[in-house]
């Protein structure tokens, strides 16, 4: 295991603070970093050292820049850097950047982020491994009379998801065949990388009525809620 004494962390607010404090309890000295809009942010006056980092560049910018980081953790003699969440902690290429200049990353290898970075790759690598795996399509293209045939061999109901990125808000569901208006509409759909995937209506329902079984167990008497959770688990 390597190890080190000072922890950039890049990242901002509450989960820098957050980072700070366990980095702390093992007696690591730690970076902040922080854009102009940030210049009073809690997190910059938690940490040992604090730099300003995206001179010219815009807040959320300031925290993206690669270089930006780098440079401040050879300024201030980081040998590690923690991503927290967001932000840049799922970007191989920071990792490779922090591997170029001798920083140590906390957290996952580059080519573990590009493996399952994505939902098309990582289900890929669960294939490989032979994890069963929910139908899907790889990521889909742009020919309309493809991604009708395709959608036909996953099979309806179906889902299209990104398949990179956790926009859950953009999932949509088809119940039946994709006739040229779906067709249509599946175009106006701003989702990046997107792929189908078999929609198992089935389970979706048993996780809804388990929901409304909580909510009415939590409505009763403790002794009560013991005995009907009790029941349910040996049925």
């Amino acid at each position: 295991m390597q190890r080190f004494s000072k922890i950039l962390i890049a990242n901002r607010g509450e989960i820098a603070i957050r980072v700070m404090r366990a980095a702390n309890e093992m007696g690591k000295k730690t970076v902040a970093v922080y854009a102009e809009e940030d210049k009073l942010g809690l997190h910059r006056f938690k940490a040992d050292e604090a730099y300003r980092i995206g001179e010219g560049l815009g807040p959320v910018a300031a925290y993206l820049s690669i270089d930006e980081i780098i440079r401040v953790a050879k300024e201030s003699g980081a040998d590690a850097i923690h991503p927290g969440y967001g932000l840049l902690s799922e970007n191989p290429d920071f990792v490779d950047a922090c591997a170029r200049n001798g920083i140590t990353f906390i957290g996952p290898k580059a080519e573990t982020m590009r493996a399952l970075g994505d939902k098309a790759s990582a289900r890929r690598v669960a294939i490989e491994a032979g994890v069963p795996v929910i139908p899907a399509t790889e990521v889909l293209g742009d020919d309309m009379d493809a991604i009708r045939k395709e959608a036909g061999e996953v099979g309806y109901p179906l889902m299209l998801k990104a398949s990179w990125g956790g926009y859950g808000g953009y999932d949509r569901w088809f119940e039946s065949e994709l006739n040229n208006a779906r067709l249509a509409l599946l175009a106006t759909y701003n989702v990046h990388v997107p792929a189908f995937e078999r929609l198992i209506a089935e389970q979706h329902g048993d996780m809804e009525k388990f929901h409304e079984t909580v909510e009415a167990l939590s409505e009763l008497p403790k002794e009560d809620r013991d005995a009907e959770l009790e029941r349910l688990a040996s049925s």
